[in-house]
Parts: C-alpha cells; sequence; structure tokens
C-alpha cells in the first residue's frame, strides 16, 4: 500500500516533468482522488489515475515514460525509483466503471492546465461522484460527500441520479450499483443537502 500523501503541486510537477519527457500531444484526465486534490477538495491523494482517453496517446505515454525510467510495478501502473505510483486508464473507462461519453467531451471534464504537449483536465463532478459510487469504499463514500458540500450549487442531485443510472446499465453489475446510489442518497439525506 501507498503510504504516501500527494498533494497538488507534487502532481502538477510530475505531469511537468511527463510535459518534458514527450513529443506529442496527450491528453490526461484526472480522476479519482487525483482529481479531487487537482480540484482543490482534498489537500492529498494516496495514489495518481488518468483517464487518456484516445487509445493512441495512451499506448504512446506506456512506451515512452518507461524509456524515461518509469517502471511498470506489479499491481498495475508506473512508477520511478523513488516516486509514487500512477496508474492510466484508456478509453472511457475509469478503474473498472464504463463511463457514458467521452471525458475529452468539453462538459465531461474540468480543464486544468494546457502544457506544450499535454492538455490536463479532471472529470467533471457527476463522473467524478459516479466513479467512486460504484466502488463504494468508505473512503469514496467521504469523498463524494465532501464534493457535494463543497460543491452544492453545482451538482444537481436529480441529473447525478440521471447519470448514475445511465451508467450502471453500461457496467456489468448494473443492479447492485443501483443500491450504491440508494444508500448514498440516504447519506446526503442524513447530511441534510438533498434540496426539497
Amino acid at each position: 500500500m501507498n503510504n504516501n500523501k500527494i498533494d497538488k503541486s507534487v502532481i502538477l510537477n510530475e505531469i511537468i516533468a511527463w510535459d518534458s519527457i514527450i513529443g506529442e500531444k496527450v491528453n490526461l484526465i484526472a480522476c479519482g482522488g487525483a482529481a479531487l486534490t487537482l480540484l482543490d477538495v482534498k489537500e492529498f491523494t494516496r495514489d495518481v489515475h488518468f483517464v487518456v482517453p484516445k487509445a493512441q496517446e495512451y499506448h504512446y505515454l506506456l512506451k515512452v515514460l518507461p524509456r524515461a525510467g518509469y517502471k511498470p510495478i506489479k499491481s498495475g501502473g508506473l512508477k520511478r525509483e523513488y516516486g509514487f505510483k500512477f496508474e492510466f486508464f484508456k478509453g472511457n473507462t475509469v478503474d473498472a466503471t464504463k463511463l457514458v461519453h467521452s471525458p475529452l467531451k468539453e462538459d465531461k471534464h474540468i480543464k486544468l492546465k494546457q502544457f506544450k504537449y499535454i492538455y490536463a483536465g479532471a472529470l467533471n463532478f457527476y463522473d467524478l461522484i459516479i466513479s467512486k459510487l460504484f466502488k463504494a469504499s468508505p473512503a469514496d463514500i467521504d469523498d463524494c460527500l465532501e464534493l457535494i458540500k463543497l460543491k452544492r450549487e453545482e451538482i444537481d442531485v436529480n441529473k447525478l441520479k440521471t447519470h448514475y443510472l445511465e451508467t450502471s446499465k453500461l457496467n456489468v453489475s448494473g443492479k447492485d450499483l443501483k443500491k450504491n446510489l440508494e444508500s448514498f442518497l440516504r447519506v446526503l439525506g442524513k447530511a441534510k443537502l438533498l434540496k426539497n
């Protein structure tokens, strides 16, 4: 398990290092804790995950970064000798969650920064919450709750429900995933975060 606390500046510095190594355009969309850290919802994350929506860019990164000293590790992902682990997901997938739309679509991500070669963004709030609710660990539920508390005016719970159900249809255990949503809505109700 990775016990490192990775803050926003560490993630951005890593992206800057990658940008200096690569020589082609690559789109990186942060997801999970990395996205929440880059969006200033969390102070730090323990792991860094990015969606690389275009297959050719995904394969290019996995070819180029090992040449620069990044090593594949058994649990998946890449790591420098004294660095943190990071993983890339290809296409419309976040971990085991298949998203309805490409995260490159304008309203499906939040722009962070355009570097020389790398475009860095973060998943939109809805897909961030959905991908975390599909896993439904206590830490993921806490992250979702914190995001809704901080971005309450920007998140429409009815839109979240609709998009969640649409996304669950694309994923293998769709019926079980509905239970996660129902449970989370109860948590929101108890926290008085549901609008009447």
